[in-house]
């Protein structure tokens, strides 16, 4: 059995997370065992993946020190041989290359998933630990790039696999209606929805200032927002601000994201900073046009015009127009759409990412 160690910060709810997590699940049977590895804390997500059979290591460097948590990994690397140990973003790739150099992991793969937007002193770590990743990928086009161009490293040295999810899961509703009746949502309310981390990174607030010009154009509109995070008090304050009272909504981090996505109408995404956004992914494969941010892969995804809008970032006026224009328009709603789905079945899927991922381990080259 090959022994598959997926490792991250921690397994705190978030994208890079939840792929983390499918992997795990995913990867278990069929010749592979699977654990996952924290590098600080396990995280609200590790006591789902323990439910399900997965294993889950937390080595609580910030408590145990480096040197500690180092030969915590390697330890735990050596009891599972042969392994492939899987990082996700840097922290995990600087201690990954170190126990390859060790020689506690057979393979380890790297996975960069965000891009980083200023100088920053892992651009040269990565050129010079390189040597200790059997392979380096990206997530999207914009991230293979930007890190070839921060790091040094050629282009065609970083592999690409995109993200992909479950287009069973995440799908259109066949009854927008009694979804919404089952999340006890108005029934005809017009409706926008997002899912994320509430981050300075993810710019809700420019979300909220945008929708404040949405409700002046289409005042029955409601917002919804899922997910939590250090910005929520500030958010909530800026709603009471905005004088937005009950159209916008806090739904906390749900486990039913996929339920709101069948419910709504369409998807905002206003992010300064992204990699290849699985919340974005979920929303195209359920069917739901986008007004996104025109940051990382957001174009990769969407292809504007077919599966949305793209506006620029820090702009809520642009991005309360477009809201304006494709919410007001059913016409356009529905050939978005369409377009959506067709998208997210034929670049997005699981299987596909799946696929990719079976053969690097297994030593093919993306």
């Amino acid at each position: 059995m090959l022994t598959v160690v997926q490792c991250v910060n921690t397994l705190d709810v978030g994208g890079v997370e939840q792929l983390a997590l499918t992997l795990a699940r995913q990867f278990r049977g069929d010749g592979f065992q699977t654990l996952i590895c924290c590098i600080e804390d396990r995280g609200r997500l590790a006591e789902q993946a323990e439910r399900e059979g997965i294993p889950v290591h937390a080595l609580c460097l910030e408590q145990q020190g480096k040197w500690r948590g180092l030969r915590a990994l390697c330890r735990l690397l050596r009891q599972h041989h042969p392994v492939v140990l899987h990082t996700h973003n840097f922290k995990p790739f600087y201690y990954g290359a170190l126990t390859r150099l060790l020689g506690a992991a057979d393979v380890h793969v790297q996975t960069r998933h965000g891009a980083f937007t200023k100088t920053h002193r892992a651009h040269w770590r990565y050129r010079w630990m390189r040597r200790w990743a059997d392979a380096l990928v990206t997530v999207s086009e914009d991230g293979r790039h930007r890190l070839s161009q921060q790091s040094g490293l050629a282009v065609d040295k970083i592999g690409l696999i995109p993200n992909g999810v479950d287009t069973d899961q995440f799908c259109p509703a066949t009854d927008k209606a009694a979804v919404r009746r089952q999340l006890g949502l108005p029934a005809t309310c017009p409706a926008i929805v997002t899912a994320a981390r509430f981050s300075p990174e993810k710019d809700l607030g420019t979300l909220l200032r945008a929708f404040a010009a949405v409700r002046q154009s289409l005042p029955d509109t409601e917002l919804w927002l899922l997910g939590d995070g250090a910005e929520r008090a500030n958010l909530e304050a800026l709603r009471r601000e905005l004088g937005l009272g009950d159209r916008v909504r806090f739904f906390g981090a749900r486990p039913d994201v996929r339920l709101f996505l069948q419910a709504a109408d369409l998807f905002a995404l206003s992010s300064v900073s992204e990699g290849l956004s699985i919340a974005l992914i979920e929303a195209i494969a359920s069917g739901l046009p986008v007004v996104a941010t025109d940051v990382g892969g957001n174009q990769e995804i969407i292809n504007p015009p077919e599966a949305g809008r793209l506006v620029p970032a820090r702009d809520p006026q642009a991005l309360g127009h477009a809201l304006v224009q494709v919410l007001g328009d059913s016409a356009l709603r529905h050939k978005l759409s369409q377009a959506a789905r067709k998208r997210a079945l034929e670049k997005f899927s699981l299987e596909r990412m799946l696929q990719s991922y079976r053969e690097l381990y297994l030593g093919k080259r993306p």
